[in-house]
């Protein structure tokens, strides 16, 4: 294998990727083949050793997503960095295994900047991280608490080992150091912020979640909240770090039944009091099935 090669693989299931792509990446100086999903296809990935694969995860049977899970875990293909395709654009903040992802219409520009990034390090890649040193800690606790209030030390640094690690796999980050200047570089306009966060912060969420705290709220902060605002006819309630939404559901459900007098958009209402929601959550995926008004 020449040094200067650079074998871009697209594997879509009825040729149409490949159709659509294979001049735009000529063009950037990429030689590039061509594979069908079906038998066989995940060996053939593995005999040709791409320097990129281009992945249509929308195929049927779930077999894209497959093939990328197993690109991931198998020793000989886990150095391969992978751009998933796919019509269902919510899938981006879900594969964060994959170097990038490009929902279809394929934008070529954004390709294109993918192929000369993985051009410029694809000598770097690294795999085997160990543990932070303090002052890779500090870069990333300084870095996160500005721009997420996250807040990370010895005492939960495995979970930021973790999502780090995750993150630097799949973009080829040799280091720590080069993946904190490529977060601070790309966090906006590749996304690579909300990517990171989707690893760090934790969607455990269920109704009625921690009854001591939704029993303090009945009995002591909203009676006194509620008699505060009497006059404003008004109360605003600010869900934070809400997940999919069952907490602030929960405590809707709770007034209805303690506080009829207050609307929630769940229960009828008497009274001229109006409650109007804030519900927030830095995980993407996790925000789209509830919503707050």
């Amino acid at each position: 294998m020449s040094d200067d090669r650079f074998l871009a693989l697209i594997v879509d299931e009825d040729q149409e990727l490949c159709r659509a792509l294979s001049a735009t990446l000529l063009d950037a100086g990429c030689q590039v083949e061509c594979l069908r999903s079906g038998e066989g296809h995940y060996q053939a990935i593995r005999q040709l050793a791409p320097d990129l694969v281009i992945l249509d995860v929308s195929m049927p049977e779930s077999v894209g997503l497959d093939t990328l899970r197993r690109l991931g875990v198998h020793r000989s293909t886990k150095k391969i960095p992978v751009i998933a395709t796919s019509r269902q654009a919510e899938l981006e903040y879900e594969l964060l295994d994959a170097f990038d992802f490009l929902p279809k219409p394929v934008d070529r520009r954004r390709l294109l900047e993918d192929v000369a990034l993985l051009k410029a390090n694809r000598h770097e890649h690294g795999l085997g991280y160990g543990p932070m040193n303090e002052e890779e800690l500090a870069l990333f606790q300084e870095y996160l608490l500005t721009h997420s209030g996250l807040h990370f030390d010895q005492s939960n640094i495995k979970i930021l080992e973790r999502g780090l690690q995750r993150r630097m796999r799949a973009i080829g980050a040799r280091d720590y150091g080069a993946y904190c200047h490529y977060l601070e570089r790309y966090g906006e306009s590749r996304q690579e912020q909300k990517k990171l966060l989707g690893l760090l912060t934790v969607g455990e969420t269920y109704f009625f979640r921690y009854l001591a705290h939704f029993d303090a709220l009945i009995h002591h902060v909203l009676p006194e909240l509620i008699e505060r605002n009497r006059t404003r006819r008004s109360l605003r309630i600010w869900s934070a770090g809400c997940s999919t939404g069952e907490e602030p559901y929960t405590l809707a459900m709770l007034l209805c039944e303690h506080f009829p007098q207050l609307p929630t958009g769940m229960c009828r209402s008497s009274a001229p009091i109006s409650t109007r929601w804030l519900c927030a959550g830095l995980a993407k995926d996790a925000m789209a099935p509830g919503r707050c008004g």
